[in-house]
């Protein structure tokens, strides 16, 4: 039995698993333990951790997000409590038992201080989905693993893929010879191969390479098919066809007819011998196609003799049983080889895929993780899983019931949670009760197995904090009786004395309203049951009309909402109502039924593309008409679009009266010449706001969401215009994108803004993680019909996933859909906060997918045999449920619209102004006032990297905007990691030859390395030894009508004064300085700026005298841009070391770099010293803003 977790107490180091159930408050708890990790907190004492150290994982780059918030807000917290001496909220309870834990002031400051630390880095905290991570790990460990760094991650991998079905039939499908009509007949295009073949190509690992090439397999093992095939058509067209058939016939032409009609009509039967008949005179080896009554012509035939009535002997019954029985086993062998060439097609068509992705250096998601592991069981696996334990010695994983086998394996690994570390912590936070993602990968055995490696360190957390007392109880008295009455435990997975997916029992928090349904308390569950037997048909109607009426009695009830502690009411409005379902069908159902009924709801799907939506289909059609406009049917077709918003009157209008007919021709002829000029975001905003278009569509149910979707798509279709040549382009585009079944990019996914005030639909797998005060779910007494079984099952291992050929057991199959279906349930179950709607009814049949073989049924007792009436018998009685008989549809009044939050108020006056000549500078933008000269160097096409006698080839190096970006790139790459590498060559070289210099190679080498050993100036060090270094560090800081002048002057008074250089062009800069600089270091606690200069003064080491370089530095006023950023490293400087910073101590200079002088005596450096005067006078200049 588990024990309830307390957040306070549970020691950090080992390994644990926490079990979070729906609304226990998961998230709270992981900051609470992620605050005590940064405190060090607790028995036995472990050391404080750094926000590095501490590994956060979990499986979308949204929960990261959350969980990254979540933790700042609970750092602000606590650093605000202990600076108060008391939390802010004083329902805290936990937060007050850890202050009582820091009575001393001085370990109390200690810890505000760990804390401000933590909290200001926080956006630096190592919170990751777990396949952003793998990728990083990889990038930073790629000698270990074998990883690539210049892949990229393939995002979409639809195109990739239908590239591989298409290069596998162009090389193994055209050269078929004799085994061609057979494949065709059966798999007649790549388009039929790929959804024959499901996932099986894209399984993850992979299968095996095949070992042959496909058509030379294909056509081998054929052969006995095709041959036995021939066989026995020749047997029945020369034998069987002229002496059983013939007796077929005359029986069928019989009068009286003497078989059963029912079972075998003649003109079945007729059809049964033409299909023979048809089939001997094909070339192809296809099955006849009435194979089913051709079954019963043997010996069986006998059974659909009428009664009294006689049939004569047939001839050659033994043969023709014989010959039946031959043909039926073929049948067999047929489809066994099928489903054996589709298999060996996949494992063609994986090995294909794999190859172009490996030439097109892309990797998805799960190849991270697939490299990841692979470099843990390598060589170095053992020192690179110790590397990553150390660096991360603190591990959680939230939602660790979605991980799959591989990732569990991959920190199994790392962190041995059976045998755990003494200096680490492995804890896995998460629910199996809510494992739903399957069809990802996530895999409940892994759940299983970590939980044993874990035992007996299991906590549960205790408390729900999402629903209302009574909806809690329910849920525990509904799973309590589930649990004794089923063998298998409440989720059918309770073994001899042991049940790993157990359901335990919650206390309810409670919440500030309390729910009340026609002026009474409201129940927590209500049971809506239909007393007659249904098809699942009959069952999705009836109940998406019966909860449209019923939410419509709820939208139109005064007495009826949430009641808070003043004792107010508010009323139930859209927004307090979800309906969860299945799929998308019944989404459709249940959307058309509300829509009928005036209710304004939209469906959310999970990442449900905007192209998918119905505006989608109607602006496609309408932008058809724009560009034909001489096709009159799409003319009309476009006018009676809901898009155009025209009553059925005003079409009828139209079409008896000319003038305006010609009226509306002209205004799509307006608006395809606006396209033309002024692009479809202006056309669909004119048409928009023609005719009140916009305040027609709002006046639908829907009419927000609509037209919430035409603007989207509007923006997204004008955005795409930019890329593509012409209007029919666009048009395509657009055709392309609702074609599109891959997953949306995050622009195309639905704005949900328009929905707040709407009922909202959402399948279930979408709602985990949401919560709702009211939740329906009409149809959740429908099962899925069962599939097609394959005739093979999956069957994994580290390394490939191979077939088994034994199809799976109907039973166990059905076991495991069950399993799945009782935790979607649960799932569905926990959304409510305060009330739940139930639709049950018994399907007609044993076979109808409805409540017999339902999760709902077993819960409630239907795999007893038991009715709904006769399950609900018990909960009848039960206080805070309710069961009502729903085979009639309530009377609902008029709706009533939710209203918004707040009343509608006249809006203010608009005072607000715009500043015009806010604007970003740098000091780029203030050089391009100055007139400087170039000298007379040669041009770059004059240049050879040979022609450098004396070894000192980058005088001759070309110049340039290009050239110089170039160097610049190279010593941003050299600088990554905050050192120069010792190894740096061969990819040095690699990188020149990608870049086109790879002539050049051996001259940058040599020029690079003179750089590398150069000594930096005064400072008794080589650019070599420096360690720490930031590359390309960014800066802004604002200024507020700053005269040029005002710097200029600065800078001629403090930096190299007496010298002459251009004005400033006269400006007034208002707005922010922006720049990047090129290096930033530190020498005994001394901190530089340091700028790259590639430019060329002359042809040899004599041009870079101090005085030539002085006089360019102002010419080019390099002084300026020096000063720009000592004044950002002065204040960032002063940001960081706070009171402690002094400029003398801890400022050095600014060292100008001229690149081509490094072999002069002065290394081409020149350096300005941070004088404290001049850095306090542009602080002040620049600070008075």
């Amino acid at each position: 039995m588990s024990r309830v977790l307390d957040p306070l107490s549970l020691p950090l180091q080992g390994s644990a698993l926490i079990e979070a159930s729906a609304g226990t408050g998961k998230t709270y708890t992981i900051a609470t333990l992620y605050l005590r990790l940064l405190l060090g907190h607790g028995e036995p004492a472990t050391p404080p951790r750094q926000p590095r150290e501490i590994l956060v994982m979990t499986f979308t780059r949204a929960a990261t997000e959350e969980l990254r918030e979540r933790i700042a807000l609970r750092l602000y917290e606590t650093i605000t409590a202990l600076r108060e001496g008391a939390p802010p909220a004083s329902s805290d309870a936990l937060l007050q038992r850890l202050l009582r834990d820091y009575p001393d002031p001085a370990t109390r400051a200690a810890a505000i201080i760990r804390l401000e630390n933590a909290f200001n880095s926080v956006d630096e905290a190592s919170i990751h989905t777990i396949d952003a991570w793998c990728h990083r790990v990889l990038r930073e460990h790629a000698l270990a693993t074998g990883h690539d760094p210049e892949a990229e991650i393939l995002t979409d991998s639809a195109p990739l893929r239908i590239r591989a079905v298409q290069d596998f039939w162009r090389r193994e499908i055209y050269p078929l010879q004799r085994a061609a009509p057979w494949w065709l007949q059966r798999t007649p295009d790549p388009e039929t191969l790929l959804e024959q073949v499901a996932g099986l190509p894209w399984l993850d690992p992979p299968l095996p390479a095949p070992r042959a090439a496909f058509h030379d397999w294909l056509e081998n093992a054929a052969a006995p098919l095709l041959k036995a095939g021939t066989e026995l058509k020749a047997q029945w067209s020369s034998t069987l066809r002229d002496t059983y058939g013939r007796w077929l016939r005359e029986l069928a032409d019989r009068d009286p007819y003497p078989l059963n009609r029912k079972s075998l009509p003649p003109e079945k039967l007729q059809g049964a011998l033409q299909s023979l008949d048809q089939w001997c005179v094909e070339k192809d080896a296809s099955i006849p196609t009435a194979m089913a009554t051709v079954a019963k012509l043997g010996s069986a035939l006998a059974e659909c003799v009428k009664k009294g009535m006689h049939c004569p002997a047939p001839p050659s019954q033994a043969q023709f049983d014989t010959f039946l029985a031959a043909l039926q086993q073929w049948q067999v062998d047929d489809e066994v080889l099928h489903g054996q060439a589709l298999a060996q097609a996949a494992a063609s068509m994986a090995a294909l895929y794999g190859e172009e992705k490996q030439r097109l250096r892309q990797l998805e998601f799960n190849d991270l993780s697939r490299a990841l592991w692979n470099g843990l069981r390598g060589p170095g696996g053992e020192a690179l899983a110790e590397a990553l334990r150390q660096r991360f010695p603190v591990i959680l994983i939230d939602e660790f019931q979605d991980s799959s086998a591989r990732q569990y394996a991959i920190f199994e690994r790392i962190y041995r949670p059976s045998e755990p570390w003494p200096d680490s912590l492995m804890l896995l936070i998460g629910d199996p009760k809510q494992s739903i993602y399957r069809f990802r990968g996530a895999d409940l055995d892994s759940y299983l197995r970590a939980r044993a490696d874990t035992a007996p360190r299991h906590y549960v957390l205790g408390t729900n904090y999402r629903s209302a007392e009574p909806l809690v109880g329910a849920l525990n008295a509904l799973y309590a009786r589930a649990d004794e009455r089923c063998p298998g435990g409440a989720f059918d997975y309770r073994g001899e004395g042991d049940d790993p997916l157990p359901y335990q029992a919650v206390a309810a928090a409670g919440r500030s309203q309390r729910w009340q349904l026609g002026g009474q308390e409201g129940p927590a569950i209500t049971f809506a049951q239909h007393p007659l037997a249904l098809t699942k048909e009959e069952f999705l109607t009836h109940f998406a009309e019966w909860t449209a009426a019923t939410i419509a009695q709820l939208l139109g009830d005064s007495t009826s909402g949430f009641v808070g502690a003043d004792g107010k009411l508010r009323r139930v409005g859209a927004g307090d109502i979800a309906i969860l379902l299945r799929d998308r069908k019944e989404a459709a159902i249940m959307l058309s039924a509300l829509h009928r009924r005036g209710l304004p709801a939209a469906f959310l799907s999970e990442k449900q593309s905007v192209y998918h939506s119905p505006e989608a289909e109607e602006l496609r059609l309408w932008l058809f008409a724009l560009l034909h406009p001489e096709d009159e049917a799409a003319l009309r077709c476009a006018l009676a679009l809901p898009l155009l918003g025209l009553a059925q009157h005003d079409l009828w209008r139209l079409d008896t009266d000319e003038g305006l007919w010609a009226q509306e021709v002209e205004r799509l002829r307006e608006h395809a010449r606006i396209w033309a000029h002024s692009g479809i975001l202006t056309t669909l905003h004119r048409r928009l706001h023609q005719q009140a278009t916009a305040a027609r569509i709002l006046a639908r149910p829907d009419g927000e969401r609509r037209l919430s979707n035409l603007l989207h798509l509007g923006e997204l279709l004008q955005q795409a215009s930019q890329h593509l040549e012409g209007r029919e382009a666009l048009l395509e585009h657009l055709q392309r994108e609702q074609d599109s079944e891959d997953n949306p990019a995050d622009s195309h996914v639905l704005r949900l803004e328009s929905d707040a005030h709407c009922i909202r639909i959402r399948t279930i797998h979408s709602a985990k993680g949401l919560q709702y005060p009211l939740v329906f779910l009409p149809f959740i007494a429908a099962t899925r019909k069962d599939g097609n079984v394959p005739p093979w099952q999956v069957v994994t291992d580290d390394d490939h996933s191979t077939l088994s050929w034994q199809s799976p057991s109907a039973e166990l199959m059905d076991r495991e859909r069950l399993r799945e279906d009782l935790r979607l349930l649960y799932v569905a179950l926990t959304r409510a906060e305060y009330a739940l709607w139930l639709g049950l009814a018994a399907g007609k049949t044993a076979s109808t997918p409805l409540w017999w073989r339902s999760a709902v049924g077993r819960l409630l007792g239907a795999d007893e045999g038991k009715t709904p009436d006769q399950c609900l018998e018990t909960w009848k009685r039960y206080p805070a449920c309710r069961v009502l008989a729903a085979d009639t549809i309530p009377s609902a009044p008029a709706p009533r619209f939710a209203e918004p939050p707040e009343p509608r108020r006249t809006p203010p006056v608009y005072t607000a102004r715009f500043e015009r000549d806010w604007s970003i500078h740098s000091f780029s933008r203030l050089s391009q006032s100055l007139q400087t000269s170039v000298g007379p160097y040669p041009s770059p096409d004059r240049l050879d990297p040979g022609a450098e006698a004396a070894g000192q080839g980058w005088h001759t190096f070309p110049q340039g905007p290009g050239a110089g970006r170039f160097l610049h790139e190279l010593l941003q790459w050299l600088w990554r990691d905050g050192r120069w590498p010792e190894d740096w060559r061969e990819d040095f070289l690699h990188r020149c030859d990608e870049r086109g210099y790879a002539p050049w190679g051996s001259v940058l080498v040599h020029w690079f390395a003179v750089l590398r050993a150069s000594p930096l100036g005064s400072l008794g060090t080589t650019f070599a030894e420096l360690r720490g270094a930031r590359t390309e560090m960014p800066f802004w800081f604002p200024s507020q009508h700053l005269p040029t002048n005002q710097l200029d002057t600065l800078c001629r008074q403090y930096l190299l004064p007496g010298r002459e250089r251009p004005i400033l062009g006269k400006q007034n800069l208002h707005g922010l300085f922006h720049g990047f600089m090129d290096l930033v270091f530190a020498v005994d606690g001394r901190y530089y700026v340091l700028d790259y200069k590639s430019t060329r003064l002359g042809e040899n080491d004599a041009a870079y005298g101090d005085t030539a370089i002085r006089e360019d530095v102002l010419e080019h006023r390099y002084e300026l841009q020096a000063a720009l950023y000592l004044l950002a490293l002065h204040r960032h400087l002063r940001q960081r070391l706070g009171r402690q910073y002094r400029t003398e101590q801890h400022l050095g200079g600014a060292w100008l770099w001229y690149l081509r002088a490094c072999a002069t005596a002065g290394g081409g450096l020149l350096y300005l010293a941070a004088d404290p005067q001049l850095l306090d006078a542009l602080d002040s200049a620049v600070g008075r803003s």
